[in-house]
């Protein structure tokens, strides 16, 4: 739990470091059929209803190389150290989150997901320097620099537009700590307040998507609200972690075709054969117009 202090100190870090970003057009076609008895919009984060500089996030997986290499050097300062130092910390970094996810999978986990705070925690045990840098402010420091992010046009349009008609909004994410301070920094208000709920996120159950079991969640959750997963549309710009994963679940899967950074449709995956969108988005203005 963070203390309100810590908590403030990040969203005031991430409004102060955050810039516009823009989404890369794709010349994926939109295809609005129209989804009929919807009652859910369940909604992914990271290229989604975030502009991802990264495409995506996870730990380590999808930030750009000169994006990784800048923000070990970024916690190399942080802790007092020098440039030099910085591979060495990447090396402990990896290292933390390879041991963690080899544990997880021992256990029968599929798809685990790291708390990047005890990734972060690891990591600073193993060096020399700052100790009094505590773990949640490297593990912002190093995703603010690793993987921007901006709201994605439309998105606030979006949500309050669904919401006046009482829709039911969700958020299902592979995300950590970070990720809903991000939305209350950016979009101004915390998940819950935005009308987010249930929030799905990957780092609090210790599973990502594309694991099944991420969904089986969500679906926990609607059912004390009296909503079946078929009645739920999920809208994500991967074909594997969004759409698959939601339709294999009971869920219809729209696809958000808006950012070429961040889309996935993953030709050639045998997991994702035979799947096809719901429905295709290329703004999220666009999907009340989905729902009736």
């Amino acid at each position: 739990m963070l203390s309100p202090g810590l908590r403030q100190q990040i969203i005031d870090d991430i409004r102060t470091e955050s810039r516009p970003l823009s989404p890369i057009p794709t010349v994926h076609p939109a295809d609005l059929r129209l989804l009929q008895d919807v009652s859910c919009v369940a909604f992914d984060v990271y290229g989604t209803l975030l502009v991802s500089g990264a495409g995506e996030v996870a730990a380590g997986s999808g930030e750009t190389a000169s994006g990784r290499d800048g923000a070990f050097r970024r916690v190399a300062s942080l802790l007092g150290l020098p440039d030099a130092d910085a591979p060495g910390i990447a090396d402990a970094y990896h290292d933390a989150v390879v041991d963690r996810h080899t544990a997880a999978r021992a256990t029968g986990t599929v798809q685990p997901e790291i708390d990047v705070l005890e990734v972060w925690s690891a990591v600073a045990r193993t060096l020399r320097g700052n100790q009094a840098c505590s773990p949640e402010v490297l593990a912002v420091a190093y995703e603010l620099t690793a993987n921007p992010v901006w709201p994605m046009p439309g998105a606030i349009e979006a949500i309050e537009t669904l919401r006046r008609r009482g829709v039911v909004l969700a958020v299902v994410s592979n995300a950590q700590f970070y990720t809903p301070l991000t939305i209350e920094a950016l979009f101004g208000s915390p998940p819950a307040r935005l009308g987010f709920h249930p929030c799905i996120w990957s780092w609090e159950i210790g599973v990502a998507k594309p694991d099944p079991g991420v969904f089986r969640r969500l679906s926990d959750h609607l059912e004390t609200l009296g909503i079946a997963p078929r009645q739920t549309i999920y809208v994500g710009n991967d074909m594997l972690n969004d759409v698959t994963t939601a339709q294999e679940a009971g869920y219809r899967g729209v696809l958000f075709a808006g950012d070429r950074r961040s889309l996935r449709l993953r030709a050639g995956d045998h997991r994702v054969h035979g799947h096809v969108p719901d429905a295709v988005v290329t703004d999220l203005r666009q999907i009340p117009d989905l729902v009736a």
